[in-house]
């Protein structure tokens, strides 16, 4: 596994698949943003955008399967994550990673939201975060031990993102 620090191609990209899904979607789309790893500076990532997309209705997206296969995305659905729909490409040198979720999936768009701005803000945990990364890359493990591996540290900043966002996005003590 290779992990890299974002660079000008990686918003590049973002904007060529934003493009892309304002186009599959025609009107459905309520929000695009980028998430995950690639959209923190600084922070050691894979190569691979991940991207919160919002829609109006769940159920419409798999009316869309076709145009994202055609597109040459592998279509996932749920992927066990009740009402999100998911999609991927992997064959370029970056990689795009699509987590579609209905406007009211709140508690999970909250959580990719929080935490990509907790690391944007919080340098240390991001830090800590990609020595972390980098530890259990050298290790030489494959990417589903990798993720397990990650997940404590994960859990833990998302509860510090998720409380932290929620006081300063919506003024909650």
């Amino acid at each position: 596994m290779i992990l890299t620090y974002a660079t000008p191609a990686f918003a590049e990209k973002f904007e060529q698949t934003k493009i892309l899904i304002e186009n599959i979607f025609q009107g459905e789309v309520m929000s695009i943003e980028h998430i995950g790893s690639s959209s923190v500076d600084n922070l050691l990532t894979k190569p691979i955008i991940d991207i919160l997309v919002v829609v109006e209705d769940i159920d419409n997206v798999d009316t869309m399967n076709e145009s994202f296969v055609g597109a040459e995305y592998e279509v996932h659905g749920e992927s066990g994550i009740p009402y999100r729909r998911y999609f991927s490409n992997e064959t370029q040198d970056l990689g795009v990673h699509i987590h579609v979720y209905d406007q009211f999936s709140k508690k999970e768009i909250l959580r990719h939201r929080a935490v990509r701005d907790f690391l944007r803000t919080h340098s240390d945990v991001s830090n800590d975060y990609g020595r972390l990364k980098q530890a259990l890359v050298e290790k030489g493990l494959s990417r589903t031990q990798y993720q397990q591996q990650k997940a404590n540290f994960i859990q833990a900043v998302e509860k510090l993102a998720i409380v932290w966002y929620e006081h300063n996005f919506f003024g909650m003590k």
